[in-house]
Formats: structure tokens, sequence, C-alpha cells
């Protein structure tokens, strides 16, 4: 994907924000962020007399031109490589996306599901700032702390952890909720309304 200065920057100055403020909840500001990606005219940099009177460096009016394309040889080759690659953040392992699914993402032509979003955080051992951009940039919501997966991936992040240990995180929570839920609707909840 092609991106201009004007939009760089301005994910940056986004990406800061919400990191730096923690508000990893903050839906107002990614509905605006969201929108503003939206708008064809705010992922292009103009050329000519506006660049020069904007003071923007010289780069190609994606107006126009659209994204220089990557040969068909080239993204074939790279989506092999990826899909080969193995990751130290998945013990070393492959991520499980096909071939067809990275040429897909290399030339735009699909966007990653979440958990597959989340899983290319990891392998990619982006730092917040970067995960912040990525998300947006496919659309997502930012990982939110209330949400115990993202919670669990966001605490193996910062802990040098595993996608793999945020699944076994994830996993045991999920079976002590059950278990404390299923402890609820049995008798403790009757003995604890007699006393």
């Amino acid at each position: 994907m092609s991106i201009t200065e004007k939009l760089s920057s301005a994910m940056n100055l986004w990406a800061t924000e919400l990191n730096v403020a923690n508000k990893f909840l903050a839906v107002s500001k990614q509905e605006k962020i969201f929108e503003f990606l939206n708008k064809r005219e705010n992922i292009c940099t103009p050329v000519g007399e506006a660049t020069k009177k904007s003071g923007v460096k010289e780069c190609a009016d994606l107006t126009e031109s659209g994204n220089v394309e990557w040969s068909p040889k080239l993204i074939e080759c790279l989506a092999k490589l990826l899909m080969n690659k193995n990751f130290a953040r998945f013990g070393n392992g492959s991520i499980g996306i096909e071939k067809k699914q990275w040429q897909d993402f290399l030339l735009d032509k699909a966007r990653c599901q979440r958990k597959t979003a989340i899983k290319l955080i990891f392998a990619l051992d982006m730092d917040d700032a970067t995960a912040a951009k990525f998300l947006l940039a496919n659309g997502d919501a930012l990982l939110s702390l209330r949400n115990p997966f993202d919670y669990a991936c966001k605490t193996c992040l910062d802990c040098g952890l595993t996608y793999a240990d945020a699944e076994d995180i994830f996993e045991k929570f999920s079976a002590c909720r059950a278990g404390f839920a299923e402890k609820k609707s049995s008798g403790a909840t009757a003995n604890f309304t007699q006393n």
C-alpha cells in the first residue's frame, strides 16, 4: 500500500496519541480516523504547483496514477517466502497463512481478519504505535483492555511472549470463568442465599 507523507504523519500522530494516553477504547477517535482513511483525497499527495506552495516534498499524485504495482513474479515470490517463513514469536513456526492469502494481502485485494492481524503483530514484533497504525489501516479497532483475548495479547506482546502464550492464557481464563459460572449456578448460590 502506498501512503503519502500527509497520511504517514497523521497516522504516526494518532498512534502516538492513543498509545501515550492508553486510550484503547477511544471509539469516537477511531471512527474519525476510519472516516479520514476512507476519503480518497486524504491518502493522495498533490504534485506540481500545489506541492511547491504547501512545502510538501515532491511525490506521486495517487489520484492520477494509483499505486505503483509490484510485478506478479515479485508478489508470488514474496508470498511463498512469507508462507514458509518461521517467526520467532510463533515458537519459530509458521503463522498459518496460505500463499494465496499472502498474495491478496500484498496486492491490497483483501484485508486480514482481525485474528490474523493480531498474529501479524506478534510475528513482525510490532511496537505499540506500529500495531495501532496497522490495526487502523486494516479497518480494525485497537486492542481493547476490556476484551480478555486482546488483554492477553497485549500483556504477552509487552512481556516478549509468543502468540501461543496469549492463546494459552486466554483458554485458561475462559475455563476459569466457565467454572465460576457453573459454581454460581449450582448449589453454591443456594447455600449462600440460605445463610
